[in-house]
């Protein structure tokens, strides 16, 4: 047995109170085969003193950092801490930012390896071989190595199992799983599948589907049957879960699935959910089987509203027509709907962004999250940023997607964008607050006269200090519907 602590910096980006689903999976993974895992979430600004002082008193032999680009920086400032304090110990890089960029996490960690990709089952052969000695750990597939002469040694990313019922069960017990819970309203974020089969320009998932050998088995689902025990044991974890959130990129791309899927969850769980659908996947069979199982919300990237934005800079390739139909027949199925849209992509007009607050007018969504464009390494739209010279002087100390602009606009000026970001923002915001207290009729008297202030009120609602975070758990409630109170009492859901 060996011991890991995993440290996960997560401040300011927007989404806490939240669970990461690919840490309780490698959590997991490594319980099961007896590791002992000790966990640190930073969700507020620590000092470097108390972050050694916790890793430390834990005695790990190994300890991992999950990063994301913009939570970065601050692994450096603790990379060097602990490293200063015990100079041999082993410490890892993983997640999206290694994983996309390893040579830059190298430069700017000093980190002794960097893990690729999905890490379940290598990280369980490293910490294997921990007893044997760094020269057996250094042959470990799946990372990539900085040896004790600088030089880094790349070992070979090993294939995907397309099978994920052969996954351990997730352990989500490392986070504060009640606060999570609390403060969505009830609401438990879970994930069922694997990658996307689209090529979006601007998505990591473009990056990783290609550092597999078999990238064909990059987008992957389990059985029905797989996926309605995985819910069940997620469930474990939480009392007083009123609806389940669907972190999946697109749950409902094969059709013959979903339909099973959703006919053995409204049997065997029943309890109201979200999700993400592309429109391209929003056929009437998929919104009457979301209909009938109990799907309150689905989230729809709509990105921009222009469509030769989407089509040429996004390669996202569907008409505002269709996006129209698409959201007018979930709001006559009884299904709301939520849209995600980005401002400052690269060569993005005033009038090209004015589109994407015009078509959020149109579409009426009953909420939405507006952001900035931030060029992901390696993705399409970040070589183009790069060869255009797009790439902000501070690139690498961006901290979210909510602050500023990703890049440097050449057909904006930055206030411009912040302005229709932040009246975007006010759109999509008091189109929850008012559908929630049943007064929508009166969005757009209140939208014009609250103009003024948005960009205070969006500032407000998307920081993460306490009474932020009280405010959005009130707007952001929704009620679960009647098919979850009716299993329940059926005791189906324990």
């Amino acid at each position: 047995m060996a011991r890991i602590h995993i440290i996960y910096p997560d401040i300011g980006s927007g989404y806490y109170p939240n669970l990461n689903h690919g840490i309780a999976f490698l959590v997991g993974s490594l319980r099961k085969n007896s590791h002992f895992v000790s966990f640190h979430h930073i969700t507020s600004p620590e000092s470097t003193e108390q972050v050694v002082l916790q890793t430390l008193c834990n005695e790990p032999d190994v300890v991992g950092f999950s990063l994301c680009h913009n939570q970065s920086y601050l692994a450096e400032q603790y990379v060097r801490a602990i490293r200063k304090v015990r100079e041999n110990i082993f410490l890892i890089a993983g997640g999206i930012f290694p994983t996309t960029d390893p040579n830059e996490a190298f430069k700017h960690l000093d980190v002794d390896a960097v893990a690729i990709g999905e890490a379940e089952y290598n990280l369980v052969n490293l910490m294997n071989a921990i007893p044997q000695g760094r020269e057996a750990v250094y042959q470990t597939e799946g990372f990539y190595f900085r040896i004790p002469n600088g030089e880094v040694v790349k070992r070979k990313i090993p294939p995907l199992n397309p099978d994920l019922s052969k996954l351990p069960w997730p352990d989500y017990s490392i986070f504060d799983v009640n606060r999570v819970l609390k403060e969505s309203g009830g609401w438990l974020t879970m994930i069922l599948s694997r990658g996307c089969p689209f090529n979006c320009t601007y998505c990591c998932n473009s990056v990783l589907m290609n550092l597999y050998p078999d990238s064909k088995d990059y987008f992957r689902r389990p059985s029905v049957e797989h996926a309605i025990r995985l819910i069940k044991h997620n469930l474990t974890y939480a009392i007083g879960v009123k609806g389940i959130s669907f972190d999946d990129d697109l749950l409902c791309q094969d059709k013959k699935w979903f339909l099973d899927f959703s006919r053995l969850y409204n049997h065997e769980i029943g309890l109201p959910y979200t999700m993400n659908a592309r429109i391209e996947t929003l056929n009437e069979d998929i919104i009457h089987a979301l209909k009938n199982s109990g799907c309150r919300i689905v989230n729809v990237g709509v990105e921009s509203g222009n469509e030769w934005v989407r089509k040429n800079l996004l390669n996202r390739n569907y008409s505002n027509t269709q996006m129209e139909a698409a959201f007018s027949s979930l709001r006559a199925a009884g299904i709301l709907t939520s849209s995600y849209n980005m401002i400052g992509l690269p060569f993005e007009t005033r009038d090209q962004m004015l589109d994407t607050l015009r078509i959020n007018k149109k579409l009426r969504p009953y909420r939405g999250a507006c952001f900035y464009f931030f060029p992901y390494p390696k993705t399409r739209l970040y070589e183009i940023c790069r060869e255009f010279h797009l790439l902000r002087a501070d690139y690498e100390k961006l901290r979210g997607y909510f602050g500023s602009p990703g890049i440097i606009l050449t057909h904006c000026r930055p206030k411009d964008a912040r302005r229709i970001c932040d009246r975007l923002r006010l759109l999509l915001h008091l189109n929850r607050i008012l559908t929630n207290i049943r007064l929508r009729y009166i969005g757009s008297l209140l939208y014009y006269c609250m103009i003024p202030f948005a960009s205070y009120i969006s500032r407000l609602l998307v920081g993460s200090s306490g009474l932020k975070s009280m405010i959005r758990a009130f707007v952001y409630r929704t009620v679960p519907s009647s098919i979850a109170n009716e299993k329940q009492k059926e005791g189906k859901i324990q």
